[in-house]
């Protein structure tokens, strides 16, 4: 059984993007809306055979960040303890605000499990940023994770740490507005970051049944 969780704000696409990744089209499979109001409520659930043997079981969770909607970092939390992949979905580009929401959700989870992580699966980390208006370089991510701030900034370097503590991988994709020419070049690129990085849930080297998640 392999787990990916969707989160992020409100609005930017997530549930979209968990539709294509189940189908590879364009196919809705997750409520989408086109209003500020919110959709998701909780968490969405879908399973489906995964890419090799076994189930795939997809979160969409309801979006943070909307002054219409309800802000339940429980939602997130509930979420990120039983999943393999977290794909952490932004609109328009990068920003500090996305390493804050995981961050926080990383807080609560570890004053849950009493500091440590030890009865969860390993966990790996995928930023996306959807609808992306900028062409970042490919050490983009790397220079994200720097640890280099001082002074009154000097948290933020240990935001970062938690974040690399917490996830065996981080990865970074881009998906670009529909219109632009590289659009379903990028949205397969997506597929197969996610198709790589969500690996099947285990403990200590054994593979969990579904009925053990």
């Amino acid at each position: 059984v392999s787990i990916v969780t969707f989160l992020g704000d409100g609005r930017c696409g997530k549930s979209t993007l968990a539709s294509r990744k189940i189908c590879g089209s364009d196919r809705i499979i997750f409520p989408v809306g086109d209003t500020g109001e919110p959709v998701t409520a909780g968490i969405d659930l879908c399973v489906v055979p995964s890419w090799g043997a076994g189930s795939l079981v997809v979160l969409d969770c309801e979006g943070g960040n909307n002054p219409a909607g309800a802000i339940r970092s429980a939602v997130d939390l509930v979420a990120m303890l039983g999943s393999t992949l977290t794909v952490q979905v932004v609109w328009g580009q990068m920003g500090e605000g996305q390493l804050q929401q995981i961050g926080q959700a990383l807080a609560a989870r570890d004053r849950l499990m009493t500091g440590t992580n030890k009865g969860l699966p390993a966990q790996r980390l995928l930023l996306v940023v959807n609808g992306c208006h900028l062409r970042y370089s490919a050490g983009h991510l790397a220079k994200t994770f720097l640890e280099v701030h001082t002074g009154s900034e000097s948290a933020r370097n240990e935001l970062r740490a938690n974040i690399k503590r917490a996830y065996e991988q981080i990865h970074f994709v881009t998906v670009p507005h529909e219109m632009d020419p590289a659009f379903q070049d990028k949205v397969s690129e997506f597929q197969r970051a996610v198709a790589e990085h969500c690996s099947p849930a285990a403990l200590a080297g054994s593979s969990l049944s579904g009925a053990q998640v």
